[in-house]
């Protein structure tokens, strides 16, 4: 591409910038389907819904290698779907012994996922949660809404080493999530892993910033998610 460029010096600066986001998104499509294939052992055996709001396989790759490098116990998952099956028929796969909490926020999705897990046979492995979305006192504005803290309390959820934050919705307001960072900030361990997903938005962006201030832990973002522990991304670039 560069070698073009310097062939035709005329083209124009919006013409390569063009040129280049369209090679970047080529080469982030190929590491894509490299790591759907790994993923291939691992993916349900039933049909899933594929949607635009499924995690990159990168990102679920990354979330494997996090599991077996740091030996997680207790895992939090805030936005379930893809990520949550694959990663369940991983830890049975491996056979680790991890306590797994996932949490979603719409009833409906939450119904259709929890059929599936039942179909995967792996209630056993998730335990799957509903928690409505109300007024708190996490979020970042008193007009926004997050997870009902009374049922988060209730799951006396302590000691998180890793924290996947793939929700609530932040469609409406880029903000949306931000309460993860004041209601786990005192439940996580010294060594946890935070994982966002949707990490090049400006409102995880923004969320990245406060926890990093907080904990000291800056971020590392790799195709569209980050995570405090870089040495796990899974890098097929």
């Amino acid at each position: 591409m560069l070698r073009r460029f310097l062939q035709n010096p005329s083209l124009p600066l919006q013409k390569l910038r063009e040129m280049v986001a369209r090679q970047r998104r080529i080469e982030s499509t190929a590491i894509e389907h490299m790591a759907y294939t790994m993923l291939t052992p691992y993916l349900p055996k039933n049909h899933y819904p594929i949607t635009n709001f499924m995690m990159l396989p990168s990102a679920v790759l990354t979330l494997m290698n996090d599991m077996i490098m740091n030996q997680r116990k207790t895992i939090v998952e805030l936005g379930s779907g893809f990520s949550t099956l694959v990663l369940a028929r991983f830890i049975v796969s491996h056979n680790l012994d991890v306590t797994y909490h996932s949490i979603d926020h719409d009833e409906e999705w939450y119904g259709i996922l929890h059929r599936q897990l039942v179909a995967e046979g792996l209630t056993d492995i998730v335990t799957h949660h509903h928690a409505p979305l109300t007024a708190s006192d996490y979020t970042y504005q008193p007009n926004l809404t997050w997870y009902d803290p009374a049922k988060l309390d209730a799951l006396a959820l302590q000691s998180v080493d890793l924290l996947i934050i793939d929700g609530p919705p932040a469609f409406s307001h880029t903000h949306n999530r931000y309460g993860a960072v004041n209601y786990f900030k005192e439940r996580l361990t010294e060594g946890a892993t935070i994982f966002v997903d949707d990490a090049t938005r400006s409102g995880e962006q923004a969320m990245m910033t406060v926890w990093s201030d907080a904990t000291g832990k800056p971020f590392k973002t790799y195709q569209r998610f980050a995570t405090t522990d870089p040495r796990t991304i899974a890098r097929l670039d």
